[in-house]
């Protein structure tokens, strides 16, 4: 039994009655918790912003750079009123007929797909794996151009050609990020993208295994307390329903056992 919490100066059995709580919830509640959290937190910006700045044009600047992580030299369009009551989990219910009608497969990963199999979080960006030629790369620019985006030609012709391998793109009135990385086809590409899962038809999100297994890999490259949390989370919530034998065949196979073991030993899971 989990005897420590995932925040300090959180009390162990309140903490056991929360994440029983977002057990019995589900992924469909999970997500709208995720989702309100981070309006809500945009929301405090926004408001904060209006005390402090006179200017309409400081107010867009600062809050679109809040929000993006980079202050746009594009149009940004609408306001920050608008801006504020969307997030990358209405972005992703969004853009799942837009990939179903070019018929490209997808599933979103990241920070949406913990807090749909762990615990509900803001998160800031949407992202997404996809199956695409890099050829077809200039039609998905276009495609997305279309609906709504600003897309970075240069970004874009480096992604085409295998210099990059995701593309930043950024919704003009929605005011959020997506980076769409491009799947380079290996087999535990292949096998997550078998693996999606379609929530509440809505949009595919990466299984909560290999949601684990992606988040300990960001985790050993960046050193992130957040990607950790996220493992937690997801094991704490998920418990006896995860493939532990899928968990530790990918494990070995992408280098990361020692972590697993080390999330498994401080969760309490034996396996």
């Amino acid at each position: 039994m989990v005897s420590t919490p995932l925040a300090l100066d959180t009390p162990i059995e309140s903490e056991r009655i929360h994440l029983a709580a977002l057990r019995d919830a589900g992924r469909v509640r999970r997500i709208a918790m995720a989702s309100s959290c981070t309006k809500s937190a945009q929301r405090m910006t926004l408001s904060g912003l209006n005390r402090r700045e006179a200017s309409t044009d400081v107010i867009r600047q600062k809050f679109s750079r809040a929000l993006l992580g980079f202050c746009p030299e594009f149009l940004m369009l609408g306001t920050p009123e608008m801006w504020a009551m969307s997030d990358p989990f209405e972005l992703a219910r969004e853009m799942h007929p837009f990939f179903e009608t070019l018929g490209v497969n997808y599933y979103v990963t990241g920070g949406v797909a913990a807090s749909c199999h762990g615990e509900p979080r803001s998160t800031l960006d949407l992202d997404l794996v996809v199956e695409i030629e890099r050829s077809d790369m200039d039609l998905l620019g276009a495609a997305l151009a279309d609906a709504g985006f600003y897309v970075p030609s240069t970004n874009l012709e480096n992604v085409a050609s295998g210099v990059e391998g995701s593309l930043c793109v950024t919704h003009q009135e929605q005011c959020v990020k997506a980076d769409i990385i491009v799947s380079q086809g290996t087999d535990f590409d292949q096998t997550r993208m078998e693996r999606r899962e379609l929530i509440d038809q809505a949009f595919y999100v990466c299984s909560a295994e290999d949601t684990i297994l992606q988040k300990l890999r960001w985790a050993a490259r960046s050193q992130s307390e957040k990607q950790w949390r996220d493992v937690q989370a997801i094991l704490r919530i998920q418990g006896d329903t995860l493939d532990f034998g899928y968990l530790k065949q990918w494990a070995d196979d992408l280098g990361v056992m020692d972590r697993l073991n080390q999330a498994l030993s401080d969760e309490g899971i034996e396996e």
